[in-house]
C-alpha cells in the first residue's frame, strides 16, 4: 500500500507509466502529470502544465507494510501542452522512464525542447522539438535534490533522448530512439544524421563530483531503406493528368530521405559494465546470437544489443558513405540505381557523392562496374588516391546501351573501409531505339518516357492521350517529327545585307520534353537547291526528339 502526501490523482497523468525499485525505494513516473511545479516537493495541486508529467518517489519503513511517500520530483524546466498564435510547444513528459540504484535516480523527459548538449545546459532553449533530456536526482538523509540535467551530445528534433533509462551505481545509460545517425558500434561519428531513426544509446558516468557523457552505442550493424519515390518508381503509372503547365517548368520532385527505423534505444538496460539496447522495430531473420544482420526477411522481429563499456573503443578509420542523389545515403548492396529508358547509342549520366564520415582518412579508393552488361557503364573518375576524414567528392557513371532491353551490372567501389570494401551498388537500365514505339500508339518509347510525369506509360497503348497531346502541342506551334512534312509555314522576307539582296528568316528548335528547346543550326554546306529549284534545308538531330517548334521571323 502506498500513502502519504500523494493527495492528488487526475485523470490524464498515466501513473505507474514507468517504475524502478532499489532496496526500499520505489520510483514511479507520471509522464501526464500537469503541475507547472519545479525541483522537488512542489505544488501537486497546479493543474497549468498540461502533461508536463511528475515522477514519486516511496520509501518503505524497514518495519510495517505501508509505503509512504519520500518526495514529489518535477523537472527543473516544466512544460506543459501550449499554443497561442506566435508559440507552440509541446508537452515535456518527464517520468516517461525513470530509473533507480541507491541513492541515486534518473527521470526521462523524452518531449523536452531544448537544443541544449552535454551536462547541465541551458534548459531555457525551446528550440528543438522532442529532442528529450533526462534528470538526475541525488539523495542525502532523505532528501532528495537535482543533481544533474543531461542532453545528448548531438540533439536534433524528435530523437527522443530519454524515452528509456537504466542506472547501475554512478552509471546511466538513456536511450534515444529517434536518433538519426548512420555510425555504427561505440563510439563512431555523431555528426552523420543520414538514416531517419535508427537510434542510439548515450552512457554517462559520475566518476567525482560532475556527470560526463562517456560512450556513443549505435547497432553493430544498420540497414536502411529509401522509399519510393512516386514519380520515379513505375514510369507504368498513370496519375491525375493536369495540362495546364504542359508548357512550364515542373517543380523539382523532393529527394527521397533514408528510412532505418529500428529504433535501437527503445528500451536499455545496465548492469556493471554491459549495455543491453533493444531494437524493436529491426528486420533480420537471424535466430540465437551473432546471426545474420544483412537481411530484411522479418520486418519487426526486433533485436538487441549487447555493450561492454570497459572495451576499448575502435581505433580510428575511414568510412565510405555514397549518395545518389545528393543528399540520399545508399546502403552497400541494398540498392539499386535506375536510369530508366535511353536511346541507343545515347548516354544517360548520374552523378555520385562519396564520402569518408570516418575518423581517419580512406586510402586504395577505386571505382569499377562488372556484370555482364559492364560494358554499357563508365566511370569518370574511377579512382581517388587518398580522402581525408571529413573530405567528399564526386564521380559520373554514364549508361549508354549497346543493344536495346534491360541492362544491368554492378557498380564496385574498392577502398579501405574495413566493413564495405567493396561498396556494391546494383545499376540497370533499359536500351530502346531511337524510332521504337512498343505500344504502337504514335508516341516513341522515349518521348513517353520524357513525359512520364504527365501519366504516359511508354508500355501501354494511349491512342487517346497521345491525340490529346498533340493536338494540344500543336495549337502552341510544336509539331513531330512526322508532321513536318505537312507544315505550312509563312516565310519572312527581309532586307539583306545591299538593296539588291533579300533574307529569309525562319528558326528551327527541337525538344524532347516541350520545357525546354534548343537550336537546328543549319551551316551553308547543308543548305542546297533541288532540281526543282527548291531550298532544302538539312539538320544533324542530335538523337530522338519529340518535338520541332518553327519560328517565324525571329
Amino acid at each position: 500500500m502506498f500513502t502519504g502526501e500523494y493527495t492528488v490523482t487526475s485523470t490524464g497523468d498515466f501513473f505507474g507509466t514507468s517504475v524502478d525499485i532499489s532496496g526500499l525505494t520505489v520510483v514511479i513516473g507520471a509522464p501526464g502529470e500537469d503541475s507547472a511545479a519545479t525541483g522537488v516537493g512542489g505544488d501537486q495541486t497546479d493543474e497549468s502544465a498540461e502533461h508536463a508529467g511528475a515522477a514519486y518517489v516511496f520509501k518503505k519503513p524497514a518495519v510495517g507494510p505501508v509505503w509512504l511517500l519520500q518526495a514529489y520530483l518535477k523537472a527543473s524546466n516544466p512544460d506543459g501542452e501550449n499554443s497561442s498564435l506566435f508559440f507552440i510547444s509541446s508537452a515535456d513528459r518527464f517520468g516517461t522512464a525513470v530509473a533507480i540504484d541507491g541513492n541515486l535516480l534518473a527521470v526521462g523527459a523524452p518531449n523536452e525542447d531544448s537544443a541544449a548538449t552535454g551536462i547541465n545546459g541551458d534548459e531555457a532553449d525551446n528550440s528543438l522539438p522532442y529532442a528529450g533530456a533526462s534528470y538526475v536526482f541525488s539523495r542525502t538523509d532523505d532528501v532528495w535534490s537535482q543533481q544533474a540535467y543531461l542532453k545528448a551530445s548531438n540533439p536534433s528534433a524528435y530523437d527522443g533522448f530519454g524515452a528509456s533509462l537504466s542506472l547501475s551505481g554512478t552509471i546511466l545509460a538513456v536511450g534515444a530512439p529517434g536518433e538519426d545517425g548512420i555510425s555504427t558500434g561505440i563510439d563512431g561519428p555523431e555528426d552523420n544524421d543520414l538514416a531517419t531513426d535508427a537510434g542510439a544509446c548515450y552512457v554517462f558516468k559520475k566518476p567525482g563530483i560532475n556527470w560526463a557523457q562517456f560512450r556513443y552505442l549505435k547497432p553493430s550493424y544498420l540497414k536502411a531503406e529509401a522509399p519510393l519515390n512516386p514519380g520515379e518508381e513505375d514510369p507504368c503509372a498513370t496519375p491525375d493528368i493536369d495540362f495546364s503547365g504542359i508548357f512550364t517548368d515542373s517543380d523539382t520532385e523532393p529527394e527521397p530521405e533514408l528510412i532505418s527505423n529500428d529504433r535501437f534505444g527503445s528500451t536499455v538496460a545496465i548492469d556493471g559494465t554491459v549495455v543491453l539496447g533493444g531494437s524493436p522495430f529491426e528486420d533480420s531473420d537471424a535466430t540465437g546470437v551473432d546471426g545474420d544482420q544483412s537481411n530484411s526477411d522479418a520486418p519487426n522481429s526486433g533485436a538487441a544489443y549487447a555493450f561492454d563499456l570497459d572495451a576499448q573503443p575502435p581505433v580510428a578509420q575511414g568510412d565510405i558513405a555514397i549518395q545518389q542523389p545528393l543528399g540520399r545515403g545508399l546502403i552497400s548492396g541494398a540498392n539499386l540505381i535506375d536510369y530508366g529508358l535511353v536511346g541507343g547509342g545515347e548516354g544517360s549520366t548520374l552523378t555520385f557523392n562519396i564520402a569518408n564520415v570516418g575518423g581517419a582518412g580512406l586510402t586504395g579508393i577505386n571505382i569499377s562496374v562488372i556484370g555482364n552488361h559492364a560494358s554499357d557503364f563508365a566511370v569518370s573518375p574511377d579512382s581517388f588516391l587518398i580522402m581525408p576524414a571529413g573530405s567528399t567528392n564526386t564521380f559520373d557513371v554514364t549508361f549508354t546501351p549497346t543493344a536495346a532491353g534491360i541492362r544491368g551490372a554492378t557498380l564496385s567501389i574498392a577502398s579501405s573501409d574495413i566493413d564495405e570494401n567493396p561498396f556494391t551498388i546494383a545499376l540497370t537500365g533499359i536500351g530502346v531505339g531511337q524510332n521504337s514505339d512498343q505500344d504502337g500508339d504514335g508516341m516513341t518509347d522515349l518521348a513517353e518516357w520524357n513525359l512520364r510525369f504527365l501519366g504516359f506509360d511508354w508500355q501501354q497503348r494511349q491512342t487517346r492521350l497521345v491525340n490529346y497531346y498533340y493536338n494540344n502541342a500543336q495549337g502552341a506551334g510544336l509539331f513531330t517529327q512526322s508532321q513536318i512534312s505537312n507544315l505550312s509555314a509563312d516565310p519572312v522576307l527581309g532586307p539583306g545585307s545591299s538593296d539588291d539582296k533579300l533574307t529569309l528568316t525562319m528558326d528551327w528548335k527541337i525538344s524532347d520534353d516541350v520545357k525546354s528547346f534548343s537550336d537546328l543550326p543549319a551551316t551553308p554546306g547543308e543548305v542546297s537547291l533541288n532540281a526543282d529549284g527548291d531550298i532544302v534545308f538539312e539538320f544533324d538531330i542530335p538523337g530522338d526528339r519529340a518535338f520541332f517548334k518553327v519560328l517565324v521571323g525571329e
